[in-house]
């Protein structure tokens, strides 16, 4: 490793703070322009690799450091990081780099494990866009990974940059130049073995930027599932994961949306013509697949034609009383104010019912209330019209009844002791057992008649020639 440290500057201009990190090939600082104050990144070689004759030009190690730099830097892009500077100090190579705060992708993994949809989506998002630009400037990043992929807060979003373009490999002429590249033989592998596309992992010469989308699709199963898809600690048993083996079903390992199986299965097709062709029709088609009411912070085109090969989810057609778990928000929205583009012709205003029972219930109270003063009517008339007379040799014949307001007055005549008294002129005679009396004679209730009836004493009968008075007890019609 190197044998600065912090305060040493490097090429008078750039002033190491502290080391951020270290790799394989080298170390990271942070550091800080000398005169300007602005915060940078330096990544040294690591000398141990440059052996004792120092830094050769010619040498594979210095050609791939300041290969990185160059390709790094002809990607005008947010979503690559930004090469500001590259040089010697002394015989030591240097890289200055924008200094990113934030987290790789494989520590926001290590530390979330499953990232939500939406985050999924705008990560491969950003990474599709980045390795979108290199291929069209004929660059393979080959060595895609999230520990390449660096998080970056951006207020309050976040970007992510595609890191390290160290073995990148140039196809088709483009600004690495026709022999730009990491040498390589056929039969060696270049890049990280649990990311690496069967034609990697075989060491083929003929690889293009499908072995970039075969990476890119290793990396969204990571984050949607939480596992790698191809993992072992034997590098053997790997390859032949890679190679051989059936593919792993992402719904076998989690829980995953619809689609994501069929997803995955095309992204990381062992065939390259059967894959996704572009990276931004693999971005595309995994936001239909995790956020199907395309919500989301950035542009995309339509749906590239290719994309039916998947099997997609069908558009959501909000049905009467739709349920909460439809939705991305925390209330069920009213569905005549929804703004979904698939719902807006779907959901229509509630219409009211119409009021076809109202004359029905109107002329039903009519013959209700028709119907009761009828029969008001026809109870007052029976009350006071006159009443037939209840046979005495009946006893289970009830008397008629009377009008609980104005009861008839009933009249009791007393029977003589000795011998039969003569009827009064001045009281009609009748059948009635007078009350309160041992030997009373059978007596019948005497009908109210509808003729002038003498004065009645209430209070009793008296029989002017005994002298007696008989108290007349209430018949109660009992």
């Amino acid at each position: 490793m190197s044998s600065l440290g912090p305060g040493a500057v490097i090429a008078g201009k750039y002033r190491l703070i502290g080391l951020l990190g270290k790799g394989a090939m080298g170390e990271v600082w942070r550091a800080e322009h000398v005169t300007l104050g602005a915060p940078v990144a330096i990544k040294l070689i690591d000398v141990d690799l440059l052996g004792s004759s120092g830094a050769n030009e010619n040498s594979e190690i210095v050609q791939r450091f300041f290969r990185e730099a160059k390709a790094a830097a002809a990607l005008r892009t947010p979503h690559v990081v930004q090469i500001q500077d590259h040089g010697y100090d002394g015989p030591l190579p240097y890289i200055a780099m924008e200094m990113l705060e934030g987290e790789t992708l494989e520590q926001r993994i290590e530390r979330v494990r499953v990232l939500p949809p939406l985050m999924t989506t705008t990560i491969i998002t950003h990474i599709a866009r980045a390795v979108g630009k290199a291929h069209e400037a004929g660059i393979v990043h080959r060595d895609l990974k999230p520990s390449n992929v660096f998080l970056v807060r951006n207020d309050e979003d976040e970007i992510a940059k595609v890191l390290d373009f160290g073995i990148a490999k140039a196809i088709g002429g483009g600004v690495l130049g026709s022999q730009g590249g990491v040498a390589t033989r056929t039969g060696s592998v270049v890049g990280t073995p649990c990311y690496m596309s069967p034609e990697q992992a075989l060491g083929n010469k003929t690889i293009d930027q499908r072995a970039d989308l075969w990476a890119l699709g290793v990396i969204a199963y990571e984050c949607v599932v939480g596992v790698r898809p191809f993992d072992s600690e034997a590098l053997g048993d790997l390859i032949v994961q890679i190679c051989a083996r059936p593919l792993p079903v992402p719904s076998a390992f989690g829980r995953v949306p619809d689609g994501f199986d069929a997803w995955f299965a095309k992204a990381c097709a062992r065939e390259p013509n059967e894959r996704f062709q572009t990276a931004k029709e693999l971005a595309e088609s995994l936001r239909w697949i995790l956020c199907p009411d395309q919500s989301g912070v950035w542009k995309l085109s339509q749906t590239h034609p290719s994309l039916p090969n998947i099997v997609m989810p069908q558009a959501r057609v909000s049905a009467p009383g739709p349920e909460p778990s439809a939705f991305a928000k925390t209330s069920t929205p009213d569905p005549t104010t929804m703004t979904h583009r698939g719902l807006v012709s779907a959901v229509a205003p509630a219409q009211p019912a119409p009021k076809k029972m109202r004359p029905a219930v109107i002329a039903g109270a009519v013959a209700a209330a028709v119907i009761s003063a009828v029969t008001v009517i026809v109870l007052l008339a029976s009350t006071s019209g006159p009443a037939g007379t209840t046979d005495a040799t009946n006893p289970s014949a009830s008397p008629p009844s009377a009008s609980p307001a104005a009861p008839p007055p009933k009249e009791t005549v007393a029977a003589p002791t000795t011998a039969s008294a003569a009827p009064s002129p001045s009281t009609p005679p009748t059948n009635e057992p007078a009350a309160g009396t041992t030997n009373a004679a059978p007596t019948a209730s005497a009908a109210p008649s509808s003729t002038t009836r003498p004065p009645v004493n209430k209070g009793g009968t008296t029989n002017k020639k005994t002298g007696t008075t008989n108290k007349k007890t209430p018949d109660w019609g009992i």
